[in-house]
């Protein structure tokens, strides 16, 4: 830490950063990278984090993400970061060209997928509008209840095409603790090309 420079530095050539905070042994605080560097045109952002750091580490991505002037992020993948509280909504509405967005071993809090549920009549304050694939992985706390509006909202239904928005090509919900069986089929009914469910009591195949 005392080695990180105390301004910013910018790497504009950076398209992909992959960054793993726990090493199994010991917990890595990856918040003075996020508060020493800029990337202005990163299109690819993985961070593994510990439940440990994970508030700081959320403050500290967002902070990485306005420092950055709201790279062009295309992808976004987060695993082991605890809560997916407000900070990751404000990331996502500070990055709007987002078409991939996955969440492992989180709790995904039914007021965090409220905010991803697409309202064509007020375009401008919605997030993620380019959003084509959703990947939950081992993710904890919201029901069939909390994502079926989000899925819904953003595919087109007959004689009502989606207006502002991408459709979403892909789901993948893997051993998300609180999904019924019963419900799968009401996921699968959204008519998003691609569905993968894997839970404890069902293995499905697209």
């Amino acid at each position: 830490n005392e080695n990180m420079p105390r301004g910013r530095v910018s790497f504009p050539a950076l398209r992909e950063l992959y960054v793993s905070c726990d090493d199994w042994e010991v917990v890595i605080d990856t918040q003075p990278l996020f508060d020493a560097i800029s990337a202005p045109n990163l299109e690819k952002l993985a961070l593994r984090g510990s439940v440990d750091t994970a508030t700081g580490s959320w403050d500290a991505l967002l902070r990485f993400v306005l420092a950055s002037g709201c790279p062009p992020l295309t992808h976004l993948a987060i695993s082991d970061m605890g809560m997916t509280d407000m900070r990751l909504e404000q990331i996502l509405r500070a990055t709007p060209s987002l078409t991939h967005l996955i969440v492992n071993h989180a709790l995904v809090t039914p007021a965090f997928l409220r905010s991803l549920v697409w309202d064509p009549n007020r375009p401008e304050s919605q997030l993620v509008p380019n959003l084509q694939s959703i990947r939950f992985g081992a993710c904890e706390d919201f029901e069939d209840t909390d994502i079926l509006p989000v899925l819904r909202s953003r595919v087109s239904k007959p004689g009502q095409p989606l207006r502002g928005a991408a459709e979403l090509q892909e789901v993948m919900l893997r051993q998300c603790a609180k999904l019924q069986v019963e419900n799968e089929k009401y996921i699968r009914e959204t008519g998003i090309p691609n569905v993968v469910l894997d839970s404890d009591n069902t293995l499905t195949s697209p």
